[in-house]
C-alpha cells in the first residue's frame, strides 16, 4: 500500500493551527469639519452677544423713558386740576366779596335805619379781621399699578398726591413700605415709598397703601382725608447663572445609539427659553429650544440621530436666551469592544492513503 504525501500547502491546512483572530474594522470618525475658523466663530459669538446687550440696554432705556413720561404727565394733570380748582375758589371768593360791597353801597332811608336792629358783634376770638373760608379736602392719589422687587429696592415707589393746598401735611405707608411725611408746597406733592429689606427678600403680591392728608383750618381745628391705593410687587429675579451636568461623560457607541444621555441644568431665567445644541464643531445633530420651569431648571434627553452616532468627542452647549449666558459640557462616544475569535482546527486522520482519501466512506474529517 502506498502512502499519500500531501503537498506542503495542503499539509499546512490540516495541521490543526489556530486561526488568526478577526480584527474589527476601524470605524471612521464622523466629526464634521468646522464651517468657520475658530477666529470667525469667536468673532460671530462676540458680535451676537454685543447685539443682545445693546438690544437689552435700548429696551431698558425705552421703558425708563416711558415711565418718566407717564409720571410727568400725571404730575402735570394733577397740577392743572389743582390750579383750576384754586382759580374756581378764587372766583367764588371774589364774587362773594363783590356782593358784600354792593350791599354796603346800597342807600338806606332814615326810616330804615330807625327800624333796623343793631347788629350783633362778631365773635372772632378777639381778632377783628374775618378769616377766609377754607376749602374742603378733596385730594387724589396717583401711582404705578405694579413694580418689580428690584426697582422697589433700588428706586422706590413714587406716590403723587394732587388737589392739595400749600401747607397740607401728607403721610403714606403700607405693608412694609414707608416714606417720610411731607408738607405740600403747591397743589401736588410726591413721596417715595421704600422697602425695609433687599430685593430678594421682598414678598411678591398686592400691597395696600394708606395715604393721609391733613389740612389745618384753625389752630385747634383740622380736616383729615384718608385715601387707599394698591400696588402689585412682581417677584425678584436673580441674574441667571446657568450650570449643567450630563448623566454620562463617556458611553459606548451601541449604548448611546440605544439609550442616549440626559443633560440637567439649573440657574436659568425662570420660565425662560433655553437653547440646546449638541454636536461636534459647528455641526449639530440636536438643536432645540426648551422652557425652564418656575425654578429655572431643565432636564433634556440627548438622543442619537437617524443612522446612529459614530465614536468621537461631542459637546453639549446650553444658552439662556434671555440673558445670553452660556455653559458647555463634553462627552465621548467610544467604539464597541471587539471579542477575539478563539478558533481551532482538527484533522482526522492526519495521514491517509490516496485510496482511502478517494473512498467516500473514509476520507478525512476536519473539525
Amino acid at each position: 500500500m502506498k502512502k499519500l504525501v500531501l503537498a506542503p500547502a495542503v499539509a499546512l491546512a490540516f495541521t490543526g493551527l489556530v486561526a488568526a483572530p478577526v480584527a474589527a474594522a476601524e470605524t471612521p470618525s464622523t466629526q464634521s469639519d468646522s464651517a468657520l475658523t475658530k477666529a470667525e466663530q469667536a468673532k460671530k459669538v462676540k458680535a451676537d452677544k454685543l447685539a443682545k446687550e445693546k438690544k437689552l440696554a435700548e429696551e431698558k432705556a425705552e421703558q425708563e423713558k416711558k415711565d418718566k413720561a407717564e409720571k410727568e404727565a400725571a404730575e402735570a394733570e394733577a397740577a392743572k386740576k389743582a390750579a383750576e380748582e384754586e382759580e374756581a375758589a378764587k372766583k367764588a371768593k371774589d364774587k362773594k366779596s363783590g356782593a358784600a360791597e354792593d350791599s354796603a353801597k346800597k342807600p338806606t332811608s332814615p326810616a330804615d335805619d330807625d327800624n333796623k336792629p343793631d347788629p350783633k358783634p362778631k365773635d372772632n376770638g378777639g381778632d377783628d379781621e374775618a378769616t377766609d373760608e377754607v376749602e374742603k379736602l378733596n385730594a387724589s392719589v396717583n401711582t404705578a399699578s405694579s413694580i418689580s422687587a428690584e426697582n422697589l429696592a433700588e428706586r422706590g415707589l413714587d406716590v403723587t398726591i394732587a388737589n392739595l393746598e400749600k401747607g397740607d401735611e401728607i403721610r403714606v405707608n403700607g405693608d412694609g413700605l414707608s416714606a417720610e411725611s411731607t408738607t405740600a408746597a403747591s397743589g401736588t406733592a410726591t413721596l417715595t415709598l421704600r422697602a425695609d429689606k433687599p430685593a430678594e427678600d421682598i414678598d411678591e403680591g398686592v400691597k395696600s397703601l394708606s395715604i393721609q392728608v391733613t389740612r389745618t383750618t384753625q389752630p385747634s381745628e383740622a380736616q383729615t382725608q384718608s385715601l387707599n391705593e394698591t400696588v402689585e410687587v412682581t417677584p425678584f429675579a436673580a441674574d441667571p447663572d446657568p450650570e449643567i451636568a450630563l448623566s454620562e461623560t463617556e458611553i459606548s457607541e451601541s449604548d448611546f445609539n440605544k439609550d442616549g444621555i440626559t443633560v440637567a441644568g439649573t440657574g436659568f431665567t425662570l420660565n425662560g427659553d433655553v437653547k440646546i445644541n449638541v454636536g461636534a464643531g459647528n455641526s449639530f445633530f440636536q438643536d432645540e429650544t426648551v422652557t425652564a420651569d418656575e425654578n429655572g431648571e431643565i432636564e433634556v434627553p440627548i438622543t442619537a440621530p437617524d443612522g446612529g452616532l459614530a465614536p468621537g468627542p461631542y459637546t453639549v452647549t446650553v444658552t439662556d436666551v434671555t440673558s445670553d449666558a452660556e455653559t458647555k459640557q463634553s462627552f465621548t462616544v467610544t467604539e464597541d469592544s471587539v471579542v477575539p475569535i478563539d478558533a481551532s482546527l482538527t484533522v482526522d486522520p492526519e495521514e491517509i492513503t490516496a485510496e482511502d482519501l478517494s473512498n467516500k466512506d473514509k476520507g478525512v474529517t476536519v473539525t
